[in-house]
């Protein structure tokens, strides 16, 4: 279906592909069979055996990093340790690694917080793009409120004080933190409105104005 549509890419998601690693090898040995690419939206709560099992397949990963061992607890029944081995394994990998954080105010939202996620980013790799998602009240948490963007613009602030070079606000309108610039020079390299965006980089992913190649995936 994928390559009827012209889709370059499969995306694995919503079921997070880590509770079906046959089924999801089985599909991406098919998609790349017919030059279809794949990629996991994920909790990052896997194994290193699962690793090796799906991530020769696996071209790119966005990985939910949702706050500290006390939030894992309390919210998740689960733990931080092994999303955080995850990320730090699926860079080593050479798969390509985002990772998003939904910023939930009273929960992961105090300096504190989001600077220690952003200094663990930082210290697997400066280069992975951090994506702050704004909050908004749903389901089984509607006793706050939405996210203010002020929030959002702090924790872009101390990710770029910990040295991530890419960091981006979601669920919000932030005309200053939407596009991709390159760290070089500056340059926007990617103008981004809603879900659509135009690119000037080349298939090498390099920036129009000073020839920097940015990290990426992105021929």
């Amino acid at each position: 279906m994928a390559q009827s549509r012209g889709c370059g890419w499969l995306s694995f998601t919503y079921n997070d592909p880590s509770i079906f690693p046959e089924y999801a090898r089985a599909c991406a040995e098919a998609a790349r069979a017919v030059g279809v690419r794949s990629c996991w939206v994920t909790n990052g709560y896997a194994t290193e055996e699962q690793l090796d099992y799906l991530g020769d397949l696996v071209v790119a990963m966005n990985i939910d990093l949702k706050g500290s061992d006390a939030f894992y607890r309390k919210l998740c029944g689960a733990r931080v340790a092994p999303v955080q081995a995850t990320i730090a394994s699926a860079v080593r990998r050479g798969i390509w690694v985002e990772v998003t954080t939904l910023v939930v105010p009273g929960e992961n939202d105090s300096d504190a917080d989001l600077t220690a996620i952003a200094d663990f980013l930082a210290s697997v790799s400066a280069d992975i793009p951090w994506h702050l998602s704004a909050f908004h009240p749903d389901y089984h948490m509607q006793d706050r409120g939405r996210t203010p963007l002020a929030t959002l613009k702090r924790a872009v602030t101390i990710g770029r004080k910990a040295g991530l070079r890419y960091i981006y606000t979601g669920n919000v309108h932030d005309d200053a933190n939407r596009d991709t610039v390159c760290a070089e020079c500056h340059a926007t390299v990617i103008e981004r409105s809603g879900y659509s965006g135009v690119s000037t980089l080349g298939p090498d992913g390099k920036c129009h104005d000073c020839g920097a190649a940015l990290p990426g995936v992105w021929s």
